[in-house]
């Protein structure tokens, strides 16, 4: 059951790849969305630029390019490891983590969802990516016994650094005066 939990994960987190991903504007009024696949594959689509010297589009490209296509085939490998039955996808899960958030701190989002932000693809790889990482986790210890309490408070301490994290990005991490 742990497997196709796993594997379901993955393959969510795969095909949340072709959802709207992120949205970046900068001061000069340029703007470019763009889905996660796209950021991977280095084909972002161009907006019509105010200032042509300086496209937006390529700026992206260069500082998440990179990350996103590791996220990409960590993910990818981590289903292709799981649905083999063999170890690894945990650890794949665990990068994939890294690479999203390295991902977006690369790009610096900032902005509502009117004019910039992260999109629902992000979100949904996101979730994808801790579920396909936490249920291998979470299986392990109610296995080794653990239940109720104690379960509860393992869970609280591994999530509290996400919630801050959320939090920050929900409400401390735009820069509109």
């Amino acid at each position: 059951m742990t497997r196709r939990i796993t594997a379901t994960a993955f393959t969510a987190a795969m095909l949340a790849f072709l959802l709207p991903f992120g949205a970046v504007s900068n001061c000069d009024g340029q703007g470019v969305r763009f889905t996660a696949l796209e950021l991977a594959t280095s084909d972002v689509p161009p907006r019509p630029h105010v200032n042509a010297e300086d496209p937006l589009d390529e700026e992206v490209e260069h500082n998440g390019s990179l990350l996103a296509a590791a996220t990409l085939l960590a993910t990818i490998l981590g289903l292709v490891l799981t649905l083999a039955r063999r170890r690894g996808g945990l650890v794949c899960a665990i990068v994939a983590l890294v690479a999203l958030g390295l991902t977006v701190l690369s790009i610096a989002f900032r902005g509502s969802a009117d004019d910039g932000g992260l999109l629902v693809g992000f979100w949904i790889v996101l979730v994808s990516l801790l579920v396909a990482e936490e249920t291998p986790w979470y299986a392990a210890r109610v296995a080794e016994g653990e239940t109720g309490r104690r379960l509860l408070a393992s869970i609280a301490t591994r999530y509290a650094w996400l919630a801050f994290a959320a939090l920050y990005v929900l409400f401390g991490g735009s820069d509109d005066g």
